[in-house]
């Protein structure tokens, strides 16, 4: 309903307690709603305001996925610093497909191409490939006749050990030691290379040293037990389109719609022969406390437990998600995300609720992205949309044109 003001010739919408409607024919549309809104907001009680605009604090080409301080822009992946000016961290990005997830006091970084992680204005690889099958001879010791084997494996600043080679094997006909030749200069992100033993005739490998030189040798004396080589066929994350973290584990998301979970609390640990799930496509992946939505072009799944006992999975929608707009809400426990009807709004037991169905047919698009925003004693979800398409449940009997007052 419209109110004229007779005093000031001011126009007043509203009050408006049941929100917008677009579903229905303008003859027919319920009390206390409105066609369409455009540049204001509703308050709780139904009337309308006008939306706070914003204030201009970096100059320069348009930003894209920012997080934490980090946006893109032409091309480089840029910190916005205190004083509104940027560091540039990456230079030259080949990659399109940004994504960022916060986890441990640390961000996680992926263009579809590269994994990065970021601290700040440090950036840091994201897992280090295995290193190739180290050269093994034999040499002068008092260790026993038979077969041994052998790997290597890179050690990071942080002190975390990557994916292992392939295994070498070398067989000693006589009494002897073993040495490690022409082992490889280290790569970025890398600080030592671990290399690992077994025992004669032996299948466990253990920890032997850690060395920066190109060979090394053992002749003699007992290998440290207590450090068996765990990540065997163990690889970095691959290039991601979504990347997110449920009960410490990283799940990652690659544009050929597979998911792939690290190793328990071992973020930079992937085996690609077993830990994948796969889908058509994968536009939504949003953990909760039980479980995790994950939704595709054209259904919305939520798999409940965990991989060691295997997933609960259920369809709970017949329709999917728009790529991109996934979101937590940072004051509660829920999830949202635009679906092709409507925001949808996901709790920590696998409950769901989609919060405009019923009044609004949302447009649809390629990709998109979601904030929740909270201002002037409002709470709101804003989602913005790539190549966006009218739904067809939406009314088309009234006249779609706006008339917006520039200042």
């Amino acid at each position: 309903m419209v109110y004229t003001s007779s005093r000031s010739g001011e126009v007043t919408a509203g009050p408006f307690p049941k929100g917008m409607n677009n579903k229905t024919a303008d003859y027919d549309l319920p009390d206390g709603t409105v066609r369409n809104i455009v540049n204001a907001d509703i308050t709780d009680s139904g009337t309308a305001r006008q939306r706070a605009g914003l204030t201009k604090v970096y100059s320069g080409l348009a930003l894209k996925g920012g997080y934490k301080g980090y946006f893109i822009e032409g091309g480089d992946l840029c910190y916005l610093n205190d004083n509104f000016t940027k560091t540039i961290l990456i230079s030259g990005l080949t990659g399109t497909e940004f994504c960022f997830c916060y986890q441990t006091g640390k961000v996680y970084f992926s263009d579809g191409v590269i994994n990065r992680i970021l601290s700040g204005t440090s950036v840091s690889k994201w897992g280090l490939s295995a290193p190739s099958t180290p050269t093994i001879i034999g040499t002068t010791g008092t260790y026993s006749p038979g077969t041994y084997l052998a790997a290597i494996s890179w050690v990071d600043i942080d002190g975390v050990e990557h994916g292992s080679s392939n295994i070498a094997s070398l067989y000693l006909g006589t009494a002897g030691g073993i040495s490690f030749i022409n082992l490889p200069a280290l790569i970025d992100g890398a600080v030592a290379l671990r290399l690992y033993l077994s025992a004669v005739n032996g299948k466990e490998l253990y920890h032997i040293a850690d060395v920066t030189s190109s060979s090394y040798s053992i002749m003699s004396g007992r290998y440290d037990e207590g450090l068996p080589a765990e990540n065997l066929f163990v690889s970095p994350p691959p290039p991601a389109s979504i990347i997110r973290f449920y009960k410490g584990r990283a799940y990652v998301a690659d544009t050929n719609g597979v998911l792939w979970y690290s190793n328990p609390f071992a973020y930079s640990h992937f085996v690609y022969s077993s830990n994948y799930i796969v889908f058509s496509e994968i536009n939504i992946v949003e953990p909760v406390n039980n479980g995790i939505f994950i939704a595709t072009d054209t259904e919305t799944f939520f798999y409940e437990g965990t991989p060691e006992n295997g997933f609960n999975i259920t369809k709970i929608l017949d329709y999917g998600a728009i790529k991109g707009t996934g979101y937590r809400d940072p004051k509660s426990t829920d999830v949202l995300w635009l679906s092709t009807r409507g925001i949808i709004r996901g709790s920590e037991d696998g409950s769901f609720e989609n919060t405009q169905e019923a009044n609004v047919a949302v447009e649809s698009g390629d990709s998109g992205s979601l904030i929740v925003r909270e201002q002037n004693g409002l709470k709101q979800a804003i989602s913005v949309i790539k190549n966006p398409t009218t739904s067809v449940l939406a009314a088309t009997s009234f006249i779609d044109a706006e008339i917006i007052r520039r200042s």
